[in-house]
């Protein structure tokens, strides 16, 4: 993912990079129907959730002074970006089409049940990112935030802390405006970049 070329990630998105050591960018969205009806397109890894658990545990147990973190990340704003392209995403958050809202039901299914896999691992905590901010505020409004994305982070964290363990978030950009949301919802760390 960080070489020059293209680079196809896991769940069928080509992004291209013109520079060696970072992540490129999607430039053909997978999802080009405005209703959503050729989300079947996208490729959910399900075969995430085949990872071996005791190897984990293995791998925890010989590492047990260090504070050990999940091998997975749930991204659900910045994966419909990359499936549907910032703009259109953007426009069908302030007139959702059925499609839209099928597609973040399966993919929010999924990460919970990845999150869960995880958590029932010996690791100490998981971890979640979405870039939500721009230099001065959020990419979106905090209304629209908090009705698609603070229930699928409420969810997370409940997965973390029903199974013992803390959760992390990972944000570049000026976040202010939902971090008091974030600490209600009971998050207990964010790495936020600005």
């Amino acid at each position: 993912p960080y070489g020059v070329g293209e680079y196809v990630d896991e769940w069928g998105c080509v992004f291209t990079n013109i520079h060696k050591g970072i992540i490129g960018e999607v430039k053909q969205p997978l999802v080009t129907e405005d209703d959503w009806s050729d989300a079947g397109k996208v490729h959910i890894p399900e075969e995430f959730l085949s990872f071996d658990v005791g190897q984990v545990n293995a791998s925890c147990a010989e590492k047990k002074e260090k504070f050990l973190i999940s091998g997975c990340c749930p991204r659900p704003f910045e994966q419909l970006q990359f499936i549907r392209g910032t703009v259109n995403l953007y426009m069908d958050l302030m007139d959702p089409p059925a499609g839209m809202l099928a597609f973040i039901e399966k993919m929010h299914d999924f990460y919970c049940r990845l999150l869960t896999k995880w958590a029932q691992t010996d690791v100490d905590a998981l971890n979640m990112m979405d870039d939500w901010g721009s230099q001065n505020d959020l990419l979106i409004s905090p209304a629209l935030w908090e009705e698609f994305f603070m229930p699928m982070y409420r969810d997370y964290i409940q997965i973390a802390h029903s199974h013992g363990k803390k959760i992390f978030m990972h944000s570049d950009g000026h976040i202010l405006r939902i971090l008091p949301k974030l600490i209600d919802l009971g998050l207990d760390a964010v790495n936020s970049q600005l």
